[in-house]
């Protein structure tokens, strides 16, 4: 059997997931590590054996039940550890590994250097994940403009993206479009990692605009090649996205990179904008994208700057936003 042939046979069955074990030959081939196995090796729980009447079935030379054709099962699942494998219950290589060494049959030989093989790649994935994921603990050293609630101190890059996710899943039914929230969340989540390397850029700071490009496309190839190549191409496509502005996950994403530290900025008397000498007409410019994205967000984005301009907050007049759309 292939592997497809063997989930078919599996799913012939009918039995729940979480009370059986695929083991050996079986677990190697859901791992993609062979190609065919001729038997289908299952273990389950007592209970399930009781319920689908296990012991009344006939046995093999080995006292394995076969309940079906081609089947062999057994009834001590709780001796076996497992590996989640395409949704099924799967035995570990680790175990797979110690059975086949112990039997050290000239058949296992190829299973034998397969496994060793799988679990040293295992381990240099597991490490790579683990630099990537320490390197950017980084992102809480790079700090914004923006100040955080309360007139608290400035708000890390972290913070940013943690509060941009948990919005983009409250706000959902806000985007202009429907949107895949979790491919959402995660943008808002990888977007200023790059400032890792580049800083971050303020919003309103032209000079520093300019460079931005170019610091950050730096940044992405050196933190993102951390990660195995697989995650990699996933993580850089999806800052690509978000960058490229396309699609309506990114034009969510964005509005949500402008709202966050507009709210914030708004709760403090809109003291960011009037640190800096940010005119009406530069937050607007920026702002009105939120609109792309959502247009009841700009809509609350145009009231509170409107009422900032009042206070005295913003400077100049609001610009005409006949052509914002």
């Amino acid at each position: 059997m292939n592997k497809r042939e063997f989930t078919e046979a599996l799913e012939k069955m009918n039995l729940p997931r979480k009370e059986f074990i695929i083991l050996s030959g079986g677990s190697l081939l859901m791992r993609g590590l062979r190609e065919q196995t001729e038997d289908l090796d299952i273990t389950v729980s007592k209970e399930l054996a009781q319920r689908i009447d296990l012991y009344h079935c006939p046995q093999d030379d080995h006292g394995l039940y076969m309940p079906f054709e081609n089947v062999q099962m057994m009834d001590d699942m709780d001796k076996f550890r497992f590996d989640m494998v395409d949704g099924y219950r799967c035995e570990s290589l680790e175990d797979i590994l110690r059975q086949k060494k112990e039997w050290n049959r000239e058949k296992d030989q190829r299973d034998i250097e397969v496994i060793e093989k799988a679990l040293r790649d295992r381990e240099e994935r597991l490490h790579k994940q683990m630099a990537f994921s320490l390197e950017i603990d980084k992102e809480k050293n790079i700090f914004r403009q923006t100040h955080l609630s309360g007139h608290g101190r400035n708000e890390n890059d972290a913070e940013h993206a943690w509060h941009m996710a948990i919005m983009a899943y409250l706000l959902r039914e806000y985007a202009n479009e429907p949107v895949d929230i979790t491919k959402v969340m995660l943008m808002c989540l990888i977007h200023d990692i790059v400032e890792i390397d580049a800083g971050d850029t303020y919003a309103y700071d032209e000079e520093m605009l300019k460079t931005q490009k170019e610091r950050e496309e730096k940044a992405k190839e050196r933190i993102f090649s951390l990660l195995p190549e697989d995650q990699k191409e996933e993580l850089t496509a999806l800052f690509d996205e978000f960058e490229d502005y396309q699609t309506a996950e990114a034009k969510f994403a964005h509005s949500l990179d402008n709202f966050q530290p507009l709210i914030l900025n708004n709760s403090n008397g809109g003291s960011d904008w009037e640190e800096h000498d940010v005119s009406a007409e530069t937050v607007y410019g920026r702002q009105v994208k939120t609109r792309l994205g959502s247009e009841v967000l700009y809509e609350t984005t145009d009231r509170i700057l409107k009422d900032n301009i009042r206070k005295g907050s913003l400077r100049e007049q609001i610009p005409d936003q006949r052509s914002t759309k």
